[in-house]
């Protein structure tokens, strides 16, 4: 279950071009290779309680693509993995409302290959603006998420923050999990908080992620 919620981080870190693809705004593109997030991950399920966290780090960048690696430490194990993302292109323009206001928004469309496994992804980005309104993902896992409060104050790291919310579903071999994250293009990657829903039979369980660490060097 924490990887598939893993995997759809990874991919949902990766996704936000700017109108006019420029990498100095991209939440990995404007930063230098070594940049990184880290977030206490705590997952609660029934009487189970474990801390770990997870560490995104932008391990290559080129001139078509970059690649995001992922390190998971839980339960005394450590689990590394990659991501590797093509630099967008423009698939469409839709018009979004949030907060009751009207959003002109480029769509996004993005291949990426994750341990063999290939994605594709479209983001919503409203024009002239570095977040996202909307995400899907399909292949492997699918994502779908959509923006549903601007300028939430979040508080990680004793800062505050005023983040975009997005709610929606990670599903995978017909099970759908409802997912929460909070984003700000401040951060490599943009993650700031998360929060999934568990369900195995009668139990319910959260895991919930929040920034702790990070390493934000601009090119």
């Amino acid at each position: 279950m924490n990887r598939l919620w893993l995997a759809c981080l990874a991919t949902l870190l990766a996704a936000a071009p700017p109108q006019d693809f420029d990498k100095s705004k991209h939440p990995w593109t404007k930063w230098k290779e070594g940049s990184y997030a880290k977030l206490k991950m705590s997952t609660e399920m029934g009487e189970m309680k474990q801390e770990g966290s997870i560490t995104y780090t932008l391990t290559k960048l080129t001139d078509k693509d970059f690649t995001v690696s992922t390190a998971v430490e839980a339960a005394g194990n450590t689990h590394d993995d990659a991501e590797t993302e093509e630099f967008p292109t423009k698939a469409g323009e839709e018009t979004l409302t949030v907060d009751g206001k009207k959003f002109e928004c480029v769509i996004w469309k993005s291949k990426g290959t994750r341990g063999g496994s290939e994605s594709e992804t479209k983001v919503w980005v409203p024009k002239g603006k570095d977040f996202a309104l909307k995400i899907t993902t399909t292949g492997g896992q699918e994502v779908s998420f959509t923006a549903v409060k601007l300028g939430e104050k979040v508080k990680v790291m004793e800062k505050e923050f005023d983040c975009v919310r997005l709610e929606g579903t990670i599903g995978q071999g017909g099970s759908d999990m409802k997912a929460t994250i909070w984003t700000h293009p401040s951060i490599p990657g943009g993650m700031m908080k998360g929060e999934m829903k568990l369900k195995a039979g009668e139990q319910e369980g959260t895991i919930t992620l929040e920034l702790v660490e990070m390493k934000a060097e601009k090119k």
